[in-house]
């Protein structure tokens, strides 16, 4: 308890430092201010929504609200998340009994009150400057024209080998492009985009929530952006599970694109990239699994064990 009030101290702390700076910074260049509101779905997440939270209350430009939306958790996760809310005012916890994580982000959409809602996973950390940077998107020129924008994500806990570094976008993305889908750790969208588009997304919990938005986005002319500005690093936890294991969430983009209805053509594509992605599943499992971050050891042997901090596939019907 006295480690959290500690740790909550010092996040207040910067947090008004950063405000101040923040505050003569508008007001130097005479910019827009957007209301932005940051929404994480929450099923079982008691290890790593701490440190979720944490990340997003240490930012150069604090999110107006941060809305947690708990989906049922059988753990300490709300437990967790009231006793941060308690100390920082612009975080709130909802509850959402719908199973799924469709259901959740709904809920956490519809409830948000910013002009631009923000959304990352509970096992995601942000990087200092997500919120600065979801603002400048929307508040530029550039910005004016698109309904959302992704980010770039990488990978924590992993192996130090080279491959897992993090890398610059090729030179035709480097300042950013238009894309045609994002990822859900990592994107903002307009409240009247989500507003448009919210009767016509899939309601399943078998589907990727975030690409069957962005599909929504596309079909009511909404554009997408990547931003090389927005920065995450998400969890690993789900490549130490076996391709096996994971075949479920690897074919979830069939699922997707058939529950929209998608051409004959568009579904053997999906298979297709499903089948590519299975390969990469593989290839990345044999790599990461054999890695024990707290030993700092990578031991073959480990590709044979159950690992120890398996999470529910998202798109498992619960």
């Amino acid at each position: 308890m006295n480690l959290l009030c500690a740790r909550s101290r010092e996040l207040c702390r910067r947090r008004n430092v950063r405000n101040i700076r923040r505050e003569q910074s508008v007001g130097e260049r005479g910019g827009t201010v957007v209301a932005i509101s940051v929404v994480i779905p929450m099923y079982n997440e008691q290890d790593e929504i701490g440190s979720c939270l944490d990340a997003l209350i240490d930012q150069t430009r604090t999110a107006d609200e941060i809305l947690v939306v708990d989906n049922n958790s059988t753990d300490e996760s709300a437990a967790i998340v009231a006793e941060i809310a308690a100390a920082h005012p612009t975080v709130r916890l909802i509850h959402e009994s719908e199973p799924g994580c469709h259901a959740a982000r709904a809920a956490g959409y519809d409830a948000a009150s910013g002009d631009v809602i923000a959304r990352t996973d509970a096992d995601t950390r942000v990087d200092s400057r997500w919120v600065e940077a979801i603002e400048s998107f929307f508040t530029s020129e550039r910005g004016a024209e698109f309904a959302a924008v992704g980010g770039v994500a990488t990978m924590y806990e992993v192996p130090p080998f080279p491959m897992f570094a993090e890398r610059p976008l090729p030179a035709a993305a480097a300042d950013g492009i238009e894309v045609s889908s994002f990822s859900g750790p990592n994107h903002a969208l307009r409240k009247t985009a989500w507003q448009a588009v919210r009767d016509s997304v899939t309601r399943r919990q078998d589907v990727w929530e975030d690409f069957d938005l962005s599909l929504a986005l596309t079909e009511h002319g909404k554009k997408i952006f990547l931003d090389p500005n927005m920065k995450v690093k998400t969890s690993v936890r789900t490549l130490r599970a076996s391709p096996i294991r994971n075949l479920r969430y690897i074919t979830g983009n069939v699922r997707t694109v058939k529950a929209r209805g998608a051409s004959a053509s568009t579904i053997r594509a999906a298979r297709v990239n499903a089948l590519v992605r299975f390969g990469s599943f593989t290839w990345l499992w044999l790599l990461i699994r054999p890695w024990d971050e707290d030993t700092r050891t990578w031991r073959p042997h480990r590709l044979l064990r159950r690992p120890s901090d398996l999470h529910d596939d998202v798109t498992r019907v619960r």
